[in-house]
């Protein structure tokens, strides 16, 4: 099976039987199976779900794994990963604007740490995300900022930008030392995520 045809998967944060950003999930569902397989879905994210043994109580992790055709659910207990500093990697050849199962050019990418919680990407010179969430900065006025140049448009991302509470710009290494702090964000992080020093961020 080609990389075009592989199978995707969404990551939910289920909190006391509710799931998380639903809406932004079936977009992203949706443009994903029209842009890799030009069709409609053969399925729906939210009577999927609702057809599932939903966990009423504690943080779940729900993952949803689909093509065009079909798409099936589980869950898993969470804990969030604590993450304080990050190694810079540079890969300009990476592409992961859609989340395909296939991951192994980011853990390859993440095996780089260098004894880090996490890696940092660059690609063409660009700051763009980690290898499991996009990152928030901080700057000196205390407003929060994320890349443009992402490599994937994450659905906690844009439910904070639809809000206004970041804002988006292309960021270099050099612009680093404008900002004093960072979060990772992505479905299973939320605004409340444990964050870090820009200090931490290592080249």
């Amino acid at each position: 099976m080609t990389r075009s045809m592989s199978r995707f998967f969404e990551s939910i944060r289920v909190e006391n039987g509710k799931a998380g950003n639903l809406r932004y999930h079936a977009k992203r569902v949706m443009n994903t199976i029209r842009a890799v397989y030009g069709t409609q879905p053969g399925w729906d994210l939210a009577e999927s779900l609702r057809a599932s043994r939903i966990p009423e109580r504690r943080l779940f992790k729900c993952r949803v794994v689909y093509d065009h055709a079909q798409c099936s659910i589980e869950f898993d207990r969470y804990t969030i990963r604590t993450i304080r500093t990050l190694k810079l990697v540079t890969a300009d050849d990476l592409e992961y604007s859609h989340k395909y199962i296939d991951r192994t050019a980011l853990d390859n990418l993440f095996a780089m740490r260098a004894g880090c919680d996490e890696v940092l990407i660059m690609k063409r010179g660009r700051i763009s995300d980690t290898s499991v969430a996009n990152i928030i900065l901080q700057d000196n006025k205390g407003e929060w900022c994320t890349p443009s140049d992402c490599l994937l448009k994450g659905t906690m991302r844009q439910s904070l930008l639809n809000s206004g509470r970041i804002f988006e710009m292309s960021l270099g290494i050099a612009d680093l030392g404008r900002f004093k702090k960072f979060k990772l964000i992505n479905a299973m992080r939320d605004w409340d995520a444990p964050g870090g020093d820009v200090s931490d961020i290592i080249e």
